[in-house]
């Protein structure tokens, strides 16, 4: 049965494929993060020529457009993302775009910004030198600006991890995801780490075991602070605690 705040979303590409998930309910930052870093499942990447043809190493892995836009309406709500900064330019015979997609932090509620670049071909008569501008065909950015702006987005987002693409290509992408109860169980193990040491050196040794991709997290940050403000005022955890059952005293 389906909780009141999911629905399906549906979204069709050009080729017929169509992506059908529902709106996550994302209680917490640990929930988002573990949902930004899930890797997307291999039937899912498609992969495009990048000259000169026919090499394998040339195979540039990417999502489709239809993919990434039902796993931002997915993640962060369907009325969660905008689009905004639209701007193109030629040079010589290469369109470049950029586009600056805005998402509503599900637990923060602030919208935040990314920005994409891109750029496509702009198709040309066989043979023609770069810079004949009569021998581009008709129309032919007309019919790249749709590409040119899923790329856009694709750059944009691919940032906020591997669930958007951001690790496709890379030997990070090798690392399987974390399901939802390890990526707490980590996390717990963060905070009580910091929690509990008792000299600077140890608060010095538990930052360095925080994965890269833990620090951002509100909780992780949150707890760093109030570790540092602790030694700052010399304090030990039983002292501050004292501190706080005590009323200071």
């Amino acid at each position: 049965m389906k909780k009141e705040n999911e629905f399906d979303q549906t979204i069709s590409s050009k080729d017929g494929e169509a992506f059908e998930f529902n709106t996550l309910n994302i209680q917490s930052e640990i929930d988002l993060w573990v949902e930004l870093n899930r890797k997307p499942a291999p039937h899912h990447i498609r992969y495009r020529n990048i000259a000169p043809r026919g090499k394998p190493e040339n195979l540039h892995p990417y999502l489709p457009i239809s993919y990434i836009e039902a796993k931002l309406r997915q993640i962060f709500g369907p009325m969660g993302m905008q689009i905004t900064g639209g701007h193109w330019s030629v040079v010589i015979n290469e369109t470049v775009g950029r586009i600056v997609v805005k998402l509503r932090h599900p637990i923060e509620k602030d919208w935040r910004d990314y920005e994409g670049w891109a750029a496509t071909q702009i198709q040309m008569k066989s043979g023609a030198a770069v810079l004949d501008a009569a021998s581009k065909y008709t129309s032919s950015q007309e019919k790249m600006h749709p590409s040119l702006k899923s790329r856009c987005i694709s750059d944009a987002v691919k940032v906020l991890g591997p669930a958007l693409g951001g690790n496709l290509g890379r030997k990070a992408d090798q690392v399987e995801s974390l399901s939802k109860e390890m990526a707490h169980e980590v996390l717990n193990d963060i905070l009580t780490n910091i929690e509990f040491a008792s000299t600077r050196e140890e608060l010095q040794a538990a930052k360095a075991k925080i994965p890269v991709s833990y620090f951002d997290l509100a909780p992780v940050r949150k707890s760093i602070l109030e570790a540092d403000n602790r030694f700052s005022k010399n304090q030990l955890p039983e002292q501050a605690e004292a501190q706080t059952l005590f009323g200071g005293q």
